[in-house]
């Protein structure tokens, strides 16, 4: 599971494709995104400017 939080929203994915395909939709490139490895899911976080 990978989550994408933007600005404290966070946004459930099943893949790294449609998160990706989601941020190309919103202009978000993605060395803007940290990514945050837990156990049981990776957690990519991203804050507008």
């Amino acid at each position: 599971m990978l989550v994408l939080e933007i600005n404290g929203e966070k946004i459930k994915f099943n893949s790294e494709y449609e998160m990706k395909m989601f941020c190309i939709l919103k202009g978000i490139k993605p060395q803007e995104i940290k990514k945050e490895e837990t156990k049981d899911e990776i957690k990519y976080k991203f804050n507008k400017r």
